[in-house]
């Protein structure tokens, strides 16, 4: 009996053991592999980590960014009809790279919140949230912000949340939402011209030099683009410097604007001790002179943006800089009926058609993930992109926007960029000559690199249109002085463990995405 005993132990340990390795087998042999070795990009020298899988990941990826200086695990971002689209966008896009953290749009109702780029989709209302960890309240047009606090109880409820918080932020016009709940007294922020001194008192604070400020858990920035610096900001003081980097390279947040220079001075405001959203940024400031150039005429640019169900506004950064300048008529639109973007770090809503879009001047194809390569894999839509081109003065691209264009054969025999991730495999798969650069240009054809260097991109493209004043201007209505944390957003900038990880949990969610559309 003893001795059945030990061969039933045996055989039952026996296949436990080749039950788990098999197991293990399949979860490392299971994981995507890349393409090809080696990396095309940092020091060919530099460290690298080991294979990341399913049992390893979460133990690595610990080690390569350290232990978090705070605990978040709720952020909130208030939106309402009228919210300034890049404030709205730029926290989310940021706190998108912190790992288990539940991050939403709220708003006073659930629904669909207009702003003046994009459609945002909200799934909970303030009401339905008691606390949070941190709070990011953007600014927005003078009737968005004044329709926001006519809204009974919002008050008390940004009383209330600020009671919960770690930190609370207001971004540009933001801040008056926050005054007049009674948080920013005495407080030292910093807030955007015209008379930011002025109007700070009015709000009863205290303005303080430069595009973000910190007093205590309270936080502010000047408007527009000064988000993402705050963003970022934010970002290190919650989760460390590593992972600073792995999220400024994730956005190629490594600036590089076409106009260095002295900015024109704008003509100063009164300040006013009621409503500073009467004074919606830029409103009532004397543009500068445009001295354009010969043969350059001021026209008015029908642009389209082509939407996928994971690209978030932010991907269009480039319209968002030209369409308030240029853009006689501008749209997003997607192939079909109208749909949500529910995978994106900021869900919007489309609601054009491609086909209605029109003749354009302008087309912009954003960047994304699985929309990108259903677009590859969709004739109707590249014949589409194709037929428009004929009769594009532009044709531009953000980010993995380039793949798509490079699928519809508009990419052979030109130079052109993309994200940093595989940019020479991808390039050289559609004929084209990569480039490693914020943006790339051949003849009407622009591209450039990922998320962030859009922006950079929308310069260029009105310094192309109306000459470097215009562009000047464009950049000081959006508070353009980018001024990052660290030295960060490229490849060689980053760390060789951050950005070993980066590129392996990239190649986890697209390698096999990248096969797929293989031609």
């Amino acid at each position: 009996m003893a001795a059945l005993r030990r061969r039933w132990r045996w055989l039952v340990g026996a296949v436990l053991a080749l039950t788990l390795a098999a197991v293990g087998a399949y979860i490392y042999y299971g994981m995507p592999t890349p393409e090809y070795a080696p990396y095309t990009y940092g020091r060919p020298d530099r460290a690298q980590l080991p294979r990341l899988t399913l049992v390893n990941h979460e133990a690595v990826m610990a080690q390569v960014l350290g232990t978090p200086p705070m605990r978040v695990e709720r952020i909130g971002i208030l939106v309402y009809d009228g919210v300034d689209t890049l404030e709205a966008v730029a926290p989310m896009a940021v706190f998108s790279e912190l790992m288990n953290v539940k991050l939403e749009y709220l708003a006073v109702a659930p629904g669909v919140v207009r702003t003046r780029l994009a459609d945002l989709v909200v799934e909970r209302s303030i009401g339905e949230v008691e606390s949070l960890d941190v709070l990011i309240v953007p600014g927005g047009s003078p009737e968005g912000i004044d329709g926001l606090l006519a809204h009974a109880g919002l008050r008390e409820w940004l009383q209330r949340i600020d009671a919960s918080t770690q930190m609370t932020a207001g971004i540009g016009l933001g801040n008056v939402i926050l005054a007049d709940a009674g948080l920013l007294a005495g407080k030292r922020i910093a807030f955007g011209w015209p008379a930011a001194e002025e109007n700070a008192a009015a709000l009863g604070a205290r303005h303080v030099a430069g595009r973000h400020a910190r007093d205590g858990k309270y936080w502010s920035s000047l408007p527009a683009t000064a988000a993402l610096d705050l963003s970022l900001a934010m970002l290190e003081a919650i989760a460390g410097r590593a992972h600073l980097q792995a999220a400024m390279l994730d956005l190629e947040y490594d600036p590089s604007h076409p106009c260095w220079g002295a900015l024109p001075r704008p003509r100063r405001l009164p300040s006013t001790s009621r409503r500073l959203s009467r004074y919606a940024a830029g409103a009532g400031w004397r543009s500068p002179s445009r001295r354009r150039r010969p043969g350059v005429h001021r026209h008015r640019w029908t642009w389209a943006c082509w939407s996928t169900p994971d690209s978030s506004p932010w991907m269009r950064s480039a319209r968002s800089v030209c369409s308030p300048s240029l853009a006689r008529r501008a749209c997003a639109c997607c192939a079909g009926a109208p749909s949500r973007a529910s995978r994106a770090a900021a869900p919007l809503e489309v609601r054009d058609k491609a086909a209605d879009a029109g003749p354009l001047d302008v087309l912009l194809v954003p960047g994304g993930a699985d929309g990108t390569w259903a677009l590859l894999r969709d004739p109707a839509a590249l014949d589409w992109i194709r037929e428009t081109d004929r009769h594009t003065r532009y044709t531009t691209s953000v980010c993995t926007g380039s793949w798509v264009l490079g699928a519809a054969g508009l990419l052979r025999e030109r130079r052109a960029t993309s994200n940093w991730y595989r940019l020479n495999q991808m390039m050289a798969r559609w004929g084209a000559t990569p480039v490693a650069a914020r943006h790339v240009r051949d003849g009407k054809l622009w591209t450039s690199a990922g998320v962030s260097a859009g922006i950079d991109l929308g310069f260029a493209l009105i310094a192309d249109l109306e000459g470097d004043d215009a562009a000047r201007a464009a950049m000081l209505r959006l508070h353009y002085r980018p001024d990052p944390p660290i030295d960060a957003g490229s490849p060689e900038s980053t760390d060789d463990l951050v950005l070993d990880m980066m590129h392996q949990m990239y190649d986890y969610s697209m390698v096999p995405l990248i096969r797929a559309a293989t031609p």
